[in-house]
C-alpha cells in the first residue's frame, strides 16, 4: 500500500520503510500497479529490455538501490535538453504520495512521448536511463532533508529545513534552505566524486559572475562508499544521521569562509571535497 502523505512531511524512517516496500516487487510490477493492472504498452516493454548494458530486462529487477547499475548510456540522449527535468517528476510523484521506481519510469516516459512521439526506442530507453540515474540522488536529497531537520531541532526547537524548488535549482542553486538559531542557510548537496566536483565548479565558476546569492551557503559533499557519510537501505544509499549531526556540528561552530576566498579555490576543486560554510556579502 503506498503513502499518501507527501514523503517530506513524513519523519525520518518514511523513505526507508519505502525501500524495503519497494524491494518486494520488480521494477516491472511497480509499473503495472502504475496502471491499476493493465498491460504495459508493447513500446515501453521493449524499451525496458534496451536500458541495460548487459542486455537483461530492466523490469524483471527487484526495485532496490543495485537496479540503477549497468544502465546504458548514449551521447546523444545525454547532451539532449530534456523537455521537462527529472526533479519536476520526482517532485510531483513524492508530494503525491505515489512515488515508486516504476510511477517515475512511467510518467518520464508518457511526458517523452507527448513531447516527441518520433524518437527511436534506442533513443528513448537511453534517455529512461538517463533520467533513472538521477532518482538515487533525488531520493538521497529528500531522505537528508527530513533527517538534517530532526537533528537540527535537537539543538534549535526553532530549526527548519525546506526543499529548494526548480526555480532554486535553476536560479542561485540551492537544494536545501535551513533556518538554525537565528541564521538562513542555503544548502548544495552533491557527490565528492571527481566528476561531480568538476561539475560543481562549473556551476560555481557561472555564478560567480554575479548569480550566487548574497547570504550563507553549507557545502556538502557526500561519499557514498563512507560508512559515516552513508548506510544502506535495500541497495539505496541514503544519508547516515551521522553525516547529519556532522553538518549540525559544522553550523553550531560558526566558522565561515569569504566568498573571496572561495573563488580563489575554485581551481582546486579537491577542497570542496570536505564540508565548509562560505558567506558572500556582509563584508565576506
Amino acid at each position: 500500500m503506498m503513502m499518501s502523505m507527501p514523503l517530506a512531511e513524513q519523519g525520518s524512517s518514511a523513505v526507508r520503510s519505502l525501500c524495503e516496500l519497494w524491494a518486494k516487487r520488480t521494477v516491472g510490477e511497480w509499473m503495472a500497479k502504475t496502471v491499476d493492472g493493465e498491460m504495459i504498452g508493447e513500446r515501453l516493454v521493449a524499451e525496458l529490455k534496451m536500458m541495460r548494458k548487459d542486455g537483461t530486462d530492466l523490469g524483471s529487477k527487484r526495485a532496490t538501490g543495485e537496479v540503477v547499475a549497468g544502465l546504458v548510456r548514449m551521447k546523444e540522449t545525454e547532451v539532449f535538453a530534456a523537455p521537462f527535468p527529472f526533479s519536476e517528476v520526482f517532485r510531483e510523484l513524492s508530494e503525491s504520495g505515489e512515488l515508486d521506481p516504476g510511477s517515475y519510469l512511467m510518467d518520464i516516459s508518457a511526458r517523452l512521448s507527448e513531447a516527441d512521439e518520433t524518437l527511436s526506442r534506442q533513443f528513448t530507453a537511453a534517455f529512461l536511463a538517463r533520467g533513472f540515474r538521477a532518482f538515487p540522488s533525488f531520493l538521497r536529497e529528500t531522505d537528508f532533508a527530513v533527517v538534517l531537520g530532526e537533528v537540527l531541532r535537537e539543538a534549535d526547537k526553532r530549526a527548519k529545513v525546506v526543499a529548494g524548488g526548480l526555480a532554486d535549482d535553476v536560479v542561485g542553486h540551492a537544494d536545501l534552505f535551513l533556518s538554525f538559531r537565528g541564521q538562513r542557510y542555503r544548502l548544495w548537496h552533491y557527490l565528492s566524486t571527481d566528476r561531480a566536483l568538476s561539475s560543481l565548479m562549473q556551476k560555481l565558476k557561472g555564478e560567480a559572475r554575479g548569480n550566487l546569492k548574497r547570504g550563507l551557503h553549507v557545502f556538502c559533499p557526500v561519499d557514498l562508499r563512507s560508512p559515516e557519510d552513508c548506510e544502506s537501505v535495500c541497495g539505496w544509499r541514503l544519508c547516515s544521521r551521522n553525516y547529519a549531526e556532522t553538518t549540525r556540528n559544522l553550523l553550531a561552530r560558526g566558522s565561515v569562509v569569504s566568498y573571496a576566498r572561495m573563488l580563489q579555490d575554485l581551481n582546486r576543486p579537491s577542497l570542496f571535497g570536505e564540508p565548509f560554510v562560505m558567506r558572500k556579502g556582509w563584508l565576506g
